[in-house]
């Protein structure tokens, strides 16, 4: 019975080193192929050849052009459309990628220049007090029509002897305009009369 038991128990402490041996030889083979951890053993996934990098994010494959994070230099400012008074402008500028970028240039406004305004007369035009623009042909110019004259007939005067006379004539009441023509005085025109002598009284000449 003896012999028995200890037949068994060295039969027991052999397979359990046996199965040891086994278990470290699976182990070590495991270890020397390096490709088939985690896969499928058939060396087809390109991701886990030997030596080939599989990281996307390192830059390394040929076929892929890294980006730049790229800021603009943009030029001088270039107009293209000048601004006037009443309409605005454009202008533009350009980075050495050819991006381009443009701006509205404001309206300039008018430039005023204020002028007195000039009474309308009987023979001259008038206007309104106005403005104008130094830059361009903007104006509130109002012209004031002329008057003409405003008549009042005068009857003639026959010259006399010692007053001179005048032609009827036209006056205007808001200007000196005048047709007026004087007609010179006479002066005396003088006859001799002679009275003869008598018995008693000289004679004499009267003018």
């Amino acid at each position: 019975m003896k012999k028995f038991v200890k037949f068994f128990l060295i039969l027991t402490v052999a397979v359990l080193v046996a199965c040891l041996f086994v278990a470290c030889g699976e182990t070590d083979a495991s270890s020397d192929n390096p490709a088939v951890i985690g896969g499928d053993n058939t060396g087809d996934d390109v991701g886990n050849t030997p030596g080939k990098n599989t990281d996307d994010n390192t830059g390394d494959d040929p076929g892929t052009v890294p980006v730049v994070d790229h800021q603009h230099a943009f030029g001088d400012w270039q107009t293209i459309t000048v601004a006037t008074c009443t309409e605005k402008g454009l202008k533009k500028r350009t980075c050495a990628c050819g991006e381009e970028e443009t701006e509205e240039i404001d309206a300039l406004g008018h430039n005023i220049v204020h002028h007195d305004g000039q009474v309308a007369t009987c023979t001259e035009d008038g206007w309104e007090e106005y403005d104008t623009c130094t830059r361009c042909d903007y104006t509130t110019y109002q012209k004031i029509d002329k008057l003409g004259h405003d008549i009042v007939h005068h009857n003639g005067q026959a010259a006399t002897c010692t007053e001179d006379g005048w032609e009827e004539y036209d006056t205007c009441t808001r200007c000196d305009y005048t047709t007026y023509q004087k007609i010179d005085k006479l002066g005396h025109n003088y006859n001799s009369v002679v009275t003869a002598p008598t018995c008693t009284e000289q004679g004499y000449t009267t003018h």
